[in-house]
């Protein structure tokens, strides 16, 4: 497995994200992927979400597949920084 750190701004208030988020969770679980924390950025309006994913494919085809909702539910998917580890 192999840990993913995301970053994204956001086009809303982060509780309201954060709601839509975690609705989404059945879906990335579907993948294969898993929510290890989900938080604010101190002082800004962005999330930091940590995740384990198989592998960069299925974080790849994840990403692209589920794309427009995440720019449904505020993320703005053009700011989005992510690190991935072993």
């Amino acid at each position: 497995m192999l840990t993913v750190i995301v970053t994204a701004e956001l086009e809303v208030d982060f509780v309201t994200w954060e709601a839509r988020y975690l609705a989404h969770k059945p879906v990335r679980e579907e993948a294969g992927i898993e929510d290890v924390f989900v938080g604010k950025v101190l002082n800004e309006n962005k999330f930091l979400s940590v995740l384990t994913v198989p592998s960069v494919d299925v974080l790849n085809t994840f990403m692209e597949q589920n794309s427009k909702f995440m720019e449904s539910v505020g993320h703005k998917v053009n700011t989005t920084n992510v690190v991935i580890a072993e």
